[in-house]
């Protein structure tokens, strides 16, 4: 045993903010840098820091539209289309609020990517703590799964 109960390592990846986008913006979109780094890894958890905003300090005031949940949480699902299918969660907790004009998305949350769905949420302006207990395979479990999946 090694104290996580199930007898075997569960893998974890770290991202934070831009990590999620096409690198620099100029990757192709289908790069998907930050889910095949963690696929890569054999992480069964990919944990996101963020500090989103809907707008860029630079923008016109008028022009800013109003947070929409929906449109954050599937932009981020699709920059981690690699591992849709997968046995993996991705969590993140991102940042509310505002400062200088410019507005945080919030929208913390965890999200199974095998089917995928969401497990759990905080919207654009909830200031919480979001806890959410998962189970998830361990790194020999998740390899497996993988090897199974490529062979159907």
């Amino acid at each position: 045993e090694d104290g996580c109960g199930g007898g075997g390592q569960v893998l974890a990846s770290l991202g934070i903010c831009m990590d999620i986008n096409p690198r620099e913006f100029e990757a192709p979109w289908d790069a998907y840098e930050l889910a095949r780094a963690c696929k890569a890894a054999g992480s069964s958890v990919l944990l996101f820091s963020s500090a989103w905003t809907n707008s860029h300090p630079d923008d016109d005031p008028s022009t800013v539209t109003p947070v929409n949940r929906r449109e954050i949480l599937s932009y981020w699902l699709n920059r981690l289309a690699p591992l849709v299918g997968s046995d993996v969660h991705f969590v993140c907790a991102n940042r509310i609020g505002e400062e200088d004009g410019v507005t945080f998305t919030g929208c913390s949350c965890v999200m199974s990517l095998r089917e995928p769905r969401l497990v759990a949420a905080l919207g654009p302006t909830d200031v919480g703590v979001l806890v959410q207990e998962l189970e998830v395979p361990t790194a020999a479990e998740l390899a497996a799964s993988e090897r199974e999946r490529e062979r159907a």
